[in-house]
């Protein structure tokens, strides 16, 4: 478990080595005696040194399974040989001559730094504790120096890539003896601030850690020592010794410990009952009862605690759980940088050098067993963003920060308070507004991109272009950037900031981009020299030749040399085309994956918007490497002089596609690449026949899905622009040919609003090569031209013809009720009503999917029915086609259709459900005869609490205003309980008598009867008669 959760003193190699088991790391380690042993016959003869045993590749073998017993046992005795020897060679206090003795110290030095084996390891540990120990007692021999102690306790520093677990004899062994040489030479601050030392204060045995942290507490300025002391002295200390170890545990126990000390104080002050008794009065008092003696002797004992009491076993838990850790650091560092204030400069100094160390990098490397754990950098800045005051930061070093060890809210916490804070210089708050842009831009967050340049810029067109540009107007936006510059440039006194300079180029460039307008980026990047934006332009325009250069450019080259994958998957992009050898490919694509996962690391845990860059980049990837396959499959068909199937590839690429409300630049870039693929298979095979040729690339649907998509997204200029492009290809399939015509007319319909003109590219096409469901397309979109030009009559008869055409074709009908609709709207004719019943229910049956949702307006338009039953013929007519599945979302409407006079109809259908889908239909049945009940019994509750009071009035002594107001009452009483009460279209209330038998032929009545008119609170009631007449004056029609 501890393991699990990465406690501070795991490596790499340990977690790597514990899953590879017991076997492997024995073989590894008997591989490597092997040659250690060699190693010193090769010393002893005095020759070279063998190169192949300085190589660690034998430590990290695994026995092979079949490998025999009888192997296995050899090289353990080989093992023990050498340990043999090297005991023997041990005994020897002087040798012959200097140079064997210094021999022997490089054999031992070799050991200590290649093998794996954890006895000779712990066997060559004890031998040179014991030649160190004798130092002092003159019975070192004269050959072991200085510098030969120096070498072998660097090379015991490599231990830490050995498994924790199986080397823990060796490792209490080598903490010994460094404690050991802490004690003889308490001076020497090689051995006890660093090296070894750090790595013993984290050592998994809390003895010896314990014994290190008393050094380290001592060199630290002793137990007195203030946490603001301490504080500076951890800034102050080197840690790269640590490794991939967690070392700010150390500095935390470091700050803990200083409270120590002191006494536990009470968190209250308010006065208290004296005490009944104290341990000293147990004994005058021998009769108290046993359960008070205990619980006196517990108060006393917690009398007794102080803080030390309470901190140490905290101190031993944060070693173990680093979620503790760093919420701690994030509680102790603003207290002790507080009082930090009277050195201000010096402290923060050392914490942007101590944060700023490349040795933090080593982490990113961890295992994923430990990746779930805070890094170094995480925890720091965790604490630095509650200190107060903020510590002062570079806007550079804060960028480098985020985008390395995913502190980015960190890091926009303490940027965004420089840049809103009244303290900062004018000059220094635009350094920060530039740093949060970047922070935003690098986040994907471009809402908050635009709120920040709103609140920067000064110029009210800056601000309008921004405002334009979130709203998705980029055209607009681009124009009013580029008058902006130009009016910037030609005035003589610059009235913008360099941030507003900045963000007016980049956004002008932002919209170019959006646009797909390379041809004038191209020019832009010729003229700024912008190396970036001309590969851009050179690999979406097809020039490669232009692209190769570049990437021999300075920016191009530091850019590659900094981590960006992206100029190494333009790279890839050429090596494909040039058809370059395979090691040569498959290097740059390693190369790209190590470079994205690295960027992948850098970004929030929480996947957001901030990732969708990179996912457009494996995107590009995946298909990059697929294009790999169908070149080989181009070279192989070139070699056998036929024509590959590409048709898989195709079909793959067709599916896999960016998301519709995605930027259009992504669709570009998918896009692009596709076609500069298809252009090689044109190029290729252009000796074949046209038709053959036309199915092995997809280039006409390619342009066709980028138009369709840049007009789903309102960006006619891309439409145009793309569809174009297709006036170049020779052949194309009547399927394009009609996808093309179709967008160029919803771009005329859509966007532009040149109806007239959409009316007479429809009168000028030839309709004979397309089949009838597109004719029946074409004609329908003829008559909405028209009917938007006004020509009604022409207008209807073009949808008639167009489903005479195609009589199935489901979008005609929900085009023609939709037109039908909008008249009844203006007429208020029912025949307008019937057709638009006619033609909803017609388009459902035809499968038309957005035709299932009119279905709440036909069942609305059944309500507005006359006399003579016309919409409710329609739609027991067209109704019956439908499948009974289809009612099953509108039960609740159905439901309430049954107090109306398409009840019968309505009735019919609920039959249907009952008999198909009885579940759907009973539950929703149940909770709507429930709240009716409920409604009906407030109802009665309302009418008999009205006929009480009545009648209360009716007993009451003759008064002359009760007297004349007595008989109003009784008569509404009378009427209340003999009427049912029903609203209306028009929002009345009319009172209808129980006695009437035919209430379904009275017009105009709405939803269920009440018992009391209360329910429908303040409409006016009016009575059958009056109701009647108004509907005889046209009162229904006013609706």
């Amino acid at each position: 478990m501890q393991l699990k959760t990465g406690r501070s003193t795991l490596t790499v190699n340990n977690v790597v080595r514990l899953k590879k088991g017991s076997n492997g790391t024995s073989a590894g380690a008997t591989g490597s005696g092997v040659k250690d042993d060699k190693k010193k016959k090769a010393a002893a003869a005095g020759g070279p040194k063998d190169a192949t045993a300085n190589k660690p590749v034998a430590a990290k073998k695994r026995a092979s399974p079949t490998m025999s017993q009888t192997s296995n046992g050899s090289r353990k005795a080989s093992m023990d040989m050498l340990i043999s020897c090297f005991k023997l060679l041990a005994q020897c206090t002087a040798f012959d001559a200097p140079e064997i003795g210094r021999l022997f110290v490089q054999l031992l030095s070799h050991c200590l730094e290649h093998s794996a084996h954890v006895p000779l390891l712990l066997e060559i540990t004890k031998i040179v504790a014991c030649m160190m120990a004798g130092a002092g007692e003159s019975k070192t021999p004269d050959w072991f120096t200085v510098k030969d102690k120096a070498l072998l306790l660097s090379k015991m520093a490599t231990f830490d890539r050995l498994n924790e677990i199986s080397a823990q004899p060796l490792l209490t062994e080598y903490h010994a003896l460094i404690l050991k040489l802490c004690r003889s030479s308490p001076s020497d601050p090689s051995l006890n601030v660093s090296g070894p030392f750090l790595v013993g204060l984290m050592s998994s045995e809390s003895g010896i850690r314990g014994e290190f942290f008393t050094h380290f507490e001592t060199h630290a300025g002793g137990a007195s020592t203030s946490p603001t002391a301490r504080l500076k002295y951890i800034l102050h200390q080197d840690w790269q010794a640590c490794g991939t170890r967690f070392w700010p545990v150390v500095a935390i126990e470091l700050l803990l410990k200083s409270f120590a000390s002191a006494k536990v104080v009470p968190s209250h002050t308010t006065p208290t009952f004296p005490p009944i008794a104290s341990s000293e009065s147990n004994v005058d008092h021998p009769q108290q009862p046993a359960w008070l003696t205990s619980h006196i002797q517990a108060l006393d004992a917690w009398g007794r605690v102080t803080a030390g009491d309470v901190l140490r076993p905290l101190c031993e838990l944060i070693h173990v759980d680093l979620d503790m850790a760093n919420h701690l650091w994030s509680c102790l560092f603003p207290f002790a940088w507080a009082n930090l204030h009277p050195d201000y400069m010096s402290p923060t100094q050392n914490l942007m050098r101590l944060l700023s160390m490349k040795y933090h990098r080593r982490e990113l490397k961890l295992p994923q067993a430990n990746a779930a754990r805070h890094n170094v950098v995480q925890t720091f800045m965790a604490g630095i963003v509650n200190a107060q005051p903020m510590p002062i930061f570079t806007a550079e070093l804060l960028l480098y920060l985020a985008n390395t060890y995913n502190v980015w809210q960190q890091v926009l916490r303490i940027c965004e308070y420089q840049a809103l804070s009244p303290l900062t210089l004018v000059e220094d708050r635009e350094r920060w507004a530039d740093a949060l842009d970047v922070i935003y831009q690098e986040l994907n967050e471009p809402d908050w991109q635009v709120g920040l340049n709103v609140q920067v810029c000064q110029k009210p067109s800056t601000k309008a272009g921004l405002y334009l540009q979130a709203q998705g107007f980029v055209h607009e936006a681009q124009d009013i950037y580029f008058d902006t510059l130009a009016q910037t440039s030609k005035s003589v006194k610059i009235d913008a900031t360099k941030f507003e300079m900045k963000v007016l180029e980049a956004r002008w460039v932002g919209c170019v981009k959006h646009l797909c307008q390379w041809s004038l980026m191209n020019d832009f990047a010729k003229t700024t020299q912008n190396q970036e934006l001309m590969l851009d332009c050179c690999w979406k325009r097809g020039d490669w030749g232009t692209a190769k250069q570049l990437l021999h450019a300075s920016s191009i080259q530091a850019a590659s040399e900094a981590g960006c994958p992206l100029i190494r998957l333009k790279k890839l992009y050429i090596s494909i085309l040039d058809g370059d050898k395979k090691p040569q490919v498959d290097s740059l694509v390693s190369q790209i994956v190590d470079l994205a996962l690295h960027q992948w690391q850098g970004l929030p845990r929480v996947l957001s918007r901030a990732h969708v860059p990179l996912l457009h980049l494996f995107h590009q990837f995946i298909e990059a490497k697929e294009s790999l396959q169908i070149m080989a499959d181009i070279k192989v068909a070139t070699q056998q002089h036929n024509l590959p199937n590409l048709k898989p590839s195709i079909n793959t690429w067709r599916e896999r596609l960016p998301n519709s409300y995605e930027p259009i630049l992504m669709w570009d870039d998918i896009l692009t690449w596709r076609s500069h693929m298809f252009a090689v298979v044109k190029g290729t095979f252009s000796w074949s026949d046209a038709q053959l040729l036309a199915g092995m690339h997809d280039v006409p649907w390619s342009i066709l899905k980028l138009a369709h998509t840049a007009r789903k997204q309102h960006l006619p200029d891309v439409c145009l622009h793309s569809l174009a492009q297709l006036y170049t290809i020779p052949a194309m399939d009547v399927q394009d040919a009609f996808s093309k015509l179709r967008e160029q007319l919803s771009i005329c319909f859509e966007t532009s609003k040149d109806f007239d003109g959409g009316v007479a590219i429809l009168n000028q096409t030839n309709l004979e090569y397309f089949d009838t469901r597109q004719k029946a397309e074409l004609f329908r979109m003829k008559a909405l031209f028209l009917d938007a030009l006004g020509n009604t009559h022409d207008a209807n008869a073009a949808f008639s013809q167009s489903l005479q055409l195609c009589e199935s074709y489901g979008k005609g009908w929900l085009s023609w009720g939709q037109y039908c609709d909008k008249l009844f709207v203006e007429r208020q004719d029912v025949a307008f009503a019937a057709q638009t019943i006619a033609c909803y229910l017609q388009a459902v049956h035809h499968r038309s999917t957005f035709a299932r949702l009119m279905l709440a307006r036909v069942l609305w338009l059944l309500s507005l029915d006359n006399d003579k039953g016309v919409l409710i013929h329609a739609f027991e007519t067209h109704g019956k086609q439908l499948p009974i599945w289809i009612w099953i979302v509108w039960i609740p409407q159905l439901l309430m259709s049954l107090c109306r006079p398409e009840a019968s109809q309505i009735r019919g259908l609920l039959r249907g459900l009952s008999a198909k889908f009885p579940q759907a239909l009973y539950y929703t049945m149940r909770a709507f005869f429930l709240e009716n009940r409920e409604l009906f019994a407030m109802d009665n509750k309302a009418a008999d609490a009205t006929s009480s009071h009545n009648r209360g009035l009716a007993s009451a002594p003759p008064t002359p205003v009760a007297s004349a107001h007595t008989p109003k009452h009784t008569t509404t009483s009378t009427t209340t309980s003999d009427m049912m009460y029903f609203r209306t279209r028009t929002g009345h209330v009319v009172a209808v008598p129980m006695s009437h038998e035919q209430i379904a032929d009275i017009p105009g009545l709405v939803g269920a009867s009440r018992s009391n008119p209360s329910f429908f609170g303040s409409a006016t009631v009016l009575t059958l008669d009056v109701w009647l007449e108004k509907v005889a004056t046209g009162e229904l029609q006013k609706t």
